[in-house]
């Protein structure tokens, strides 16, 4: 059988020569036309008032490709400083009462979940759907959800396992009782479709999948599904007219999701997002997704005939990009195999290796080859859970 080629040709992506890239899921590798992107924002800084409108077109350009991603408006999408400050700030815009319950699972990342645990003193139910392994069933998570829940937060894909969730099941039971759906994209948007129509809000990080830079976060909020909060927070960006004569006595709020920005946005790291989105929306997610479960699936089947214990489902509807396994370890096996230039993520008692388009056969190929050179599997505690560090 032929390799499975990357589908992006080498040149795109120069830091990748001689390496394997399977760290995405913690950090995405730069694009060569990130620096012509740099250079393009610091040139229009010398241009003064038309400098600014440049930033200008080239966020509200950035908008547009991030709504394309997710089927949506670019009046949806607000940019912001990175997705930790958007979940927050949806939370505050989130009426709660003592009685009332939020729904989480045991794969979630501890941004989704510390926002939450604030309000659990003031008599705010926090649910945690249990795991089954490194799997959260749809029925997990519904079964929590009652006529006092307000929100029901989900990453579309785990960071800790890979999970990917059944967002139209979860959606359905949060929806009959009139929650919200608040979905983290950060480990699933540009690689896997994320049903952004079919969801309240989506929420994502820059750096990762989407191969942008860091100082930008995503807040989308659908419109057609639910009116537009009264942010927690307010300032210059969030109104639509600031010089009026009455400005020290009232303002007005943007129409559209740009209400939720309080400040000037990250300009560089737009002008990075911009080109790196640019670049994906050439391959169509259809075969983005198609080549990256074949990849995760070969892998997935390679480990378990090794014996490394999967914390990653067979089933592709329930795959992504990463590919977890248990390992005591696993901060030390990856700083081996970065050792051999093969990167991915390692701590938390587990390895994670995550596959993109530019990725191939031949990745896997050395992953597997320098993994049986080592020391192979590690035993490790089956009852860790949790998500500790940076990832």
């Amino acid at each position: 059988m032929t390799p499975r080629a990357p589908l992006s040709p080498p040149g795109d992506i120069p830091e990748l020569d001689g390496k394997v890239w399977l760290y995405t899921g913690a950090e995405g590798p730069p694009l060569a036309r990130q620096q012509a992107a740099a250079q393009a924002y610091l040139s229009n800084r010398g241009l003064a008032e038309a400098g600014r409108a440049a930033h200008a077109e080239v966020e509200e350009r950035l908008r547009r490709r991030i709504a394309t991603l997710l089927g949506l408006g670019p009046e949806s999408v607000a940019l912001l400083s990175n997705a930790s400050e958007a979940i927050n700030l949806v939370v505050g815009s989130v009426p709660l009462v003592p009685g009332d319950n939020i729904v989480l699972n045991a794969m979630e990342y501890p941004s989704m979940v510390q926002p939450w645990l604030r309000w659990a003193s003031r008599g705010v139910d926090v649910r945690v759907a249990p795991a089954i392994g490194g799997d959260v069933p749809a029925s997990s998570i519904t079964d929590l959800i009652d006529d006092r829940t307000k929100v029901v937060g989900v990453s579309h894909v785990s960071y800790l396992s890979g999970w990917r969730h059944d967002l139209t099941a979860i959606t359905a039971a949060a929806e009959a009782v009139g929650a919200l759906t608040l979905v983290d994209a950060t480990q699933s948007l540009g690689v896997v479709r994320v049903p952004g129509n079919q969801v309240d809000v989506v929420i994502s990080s820059s750096y990762k999948w989407l191969l942008g830079g860091h100082g930008l976060g995503i807040l989308v909020w659908n419109t057609a599904r639910r009116p537009l909060p009264e942010p927690s927070a307010v300032g210059w960006r969030s109104v639509g007219e600031i010089f009026t004569d009455d400005r020290l006595e009232r303002y007005e709020l943007h129409s559209t999701a740009r209400r939720f920005e309080v400040g000037l946005p990250s300009y560089p790291s737009i002008y990075s997002l911009d080109a790196s989105l640019a670049w994906l929306l050439q391959f169509p997610p259809e075969e983005v997704e198609e080549h990256v479960l074949a990849l995760t699936g070969r892998l997935v089947d390679e480990l378990s005939e090794r014996g490394w214990e999967l914390l990653t489902s067979t089933d592709d509807a329930h795959r992504a990009g990463n590919v977890s396994v248990r390992a005591q370890h696993g901060a030390e096996l990856a700083g081996e195999l970065a050792g051999r230039d093969v990167h991915c993520w390692g701590g938390d008692g587990r390895l994670r290796f995550s596959l993109h388009l530019f990725n191939g056969d031949r990745d896997v190929d050395r992953l597997l080859v320098a993994l049986d050179s080592m020391r192979g599997p590690v035993p490790s505690d089956p009852r860790r859970r949790g998500g500790a560090g940076v990832s």
